[in-house]
């Protein structure tokens, strides 16, 4: 529950970056918004070997008060993942639901969050550079109560904060 009202909260902050980031002044830092990039494949649970690809609008955002850094990715079709991570640093993270969290919202679809797995922070860029990684694990899916393997998972986002 934790990771989905923090995602809530951080598309609501994404959207505001995308309507910023919509204005004719070409100094606006938060147009390094719309380069990024989330990919994994989805395997169980009813998903069959399915790509998922968001490489529209995303960012990350680093969060002094938390310690962490949220990133998230949209698709026009408001398709929804994001990453939490501990703190701005490269390294390899096991999954736990609360310091470090992947989830996936598709349209149409009940949310996936990892439940286990490992997140690789191979790049981690001060305000205007790059934080990527990849990404893999395993999700319980809500509708089917069956278990979704996530492999091949990458992310790259600008950090706009």
């Amino acid at each position: 529950m934790k990771a989905t009202k923090r995602l809530m909260l951080i598309a609501l902050i994404m959207v505001g970056f995308v309507l910023t980031s919509c204005t004719k002044d070409s100094s606006n830092p938060l147009t390094s918004v719309i380069s990024s990039k989330f990919t994994c494949t989805l395997n169980g649970g009813g998903y069959s070997n399915q790509t998922i690809s968001f490489t529209s609008t995303g960012g990350a955002i680093y969060n002094a008060d938390e310690n962490v850094t949220d990133l998230v990715f949209s698709s026009p079709a408001n398709d929804v993942g994001g990453l939490v991570i501990k703190g701005k640093s490269t390294g390899t993270f096991a999954i736990d639901e609360s310091d470090y969290e992947v989830s996936i919202n598709m349209s149409g679809k009940m949310p996936l969050v990892l439940t286990s797995g490992t997140i690789v922070v191979t790049g981690y860029g001060s305000v205007g550079g790059e934080v990527k990684g990849t990404f893999s694990g395993t999700s319980l899916n809500p509708s089917t109560l069956e278990s979704v393997q996530v492999t091949n998972g990458s992310f790259s986002a600008k950090r706009t904060m």
